[in-house]
């Protein structure tokens, strides 16, 4: 079993009936190596490095636009409302925000993931914001490697695990004015923060790639 995402829904009995359980969570799986008999092993999450990659899309043309893509889940996404008050012109891809925002900020409801290589890409940069139990017990999403994996700069909610694997590449914010000092940061120094993903982009498409987990994966097996 490789859980990469909320953890909160798995009980222990259902990690333990797998012959080897595999986390995207480092303590996760320092905590749940002692809760159960069966062998734990964190492995993060990553990303499809032939789907995600910078691609030269407009002739060495700039990038543009603030996006986020994700659904609300009925949840009040705080960065989506901060952003938009904050006066930047967001493009949002996701279900259920007729509730939070105004639809002009909704480009699509929906948008293939081979799509998504294209948009970050071109966009400027991308919010981010963990699941409550994702961030709980240490997950981090699979969105900060596809946006990295692309050159995409990202602001983040603050997550002590993603700060570990990223602590000057990605903007993070624990509270609205530390938002907008992001924000800012982005809008102002721009050249700055996207010379320093591209140290990370390269860590992502080595580290994190599907053929890399799929070795390590590999190995695991081979040795049990």
């Amino acid at each position: 079993m490789w859980n990469i995402s909320h953890p909160s829904s798995v009980t222990l009995e259902e990690y333990e009936s797998y012959d080897l359980v595999l986390v995207a969570s480092e303590p996760w799986a320092d905590e749940l190596s002692r809760k159960i008999k069966t062998s734990v092993y964190p492995l993060l999450q990553c990303t499809d490095v032939e789907e995600f990659f910078p691609q030269n899309l407009n002739g060495g043309e700039a990038r543009k636009d603030f996006i986020f893509v994700g659904n609300t889940r009925e949840v009040k996404r705080e960065c989506i409302i901060w952003a938009i008050e904050f006066g930047l012109q967001l493009k949002v891809w996701g279900r259920g925000w007729s509730k939070w925002i105004r639809p002009d900020y909704v480009v699509s409801q929906y948008i293939d993931n081979e799509e998504l290589g294209t948009l970050y890409s071109r966009s400027r940069a991308t919010l981010n914001e963990h699941w409550p139990d994702m961030k709980k017990y240490g997950f981090i999403n699979n969105r900060i490697f596809d946006a990295l994996a692309c050159g995409l700069p990202v602001i983040s909610d603050y997550h002590e695990e993603l700060q570990k694997l990223f602590p000057n590449e990605i903007l993070y914010f624990k509270n609205r004015e530390e938002f907008d000092s992001c924000i800012e940061t982005m809008l102002f120094c721009y050249p700055e923060v996207a010379e320093g993903v591209r140290s990370a982009m390269q860590r992502v498409q080595e580290d994190f790639s599907f053929e890399r987990r799929a070795e390590l994966l590999s190995d695991l097996v081979q040795n049990r």
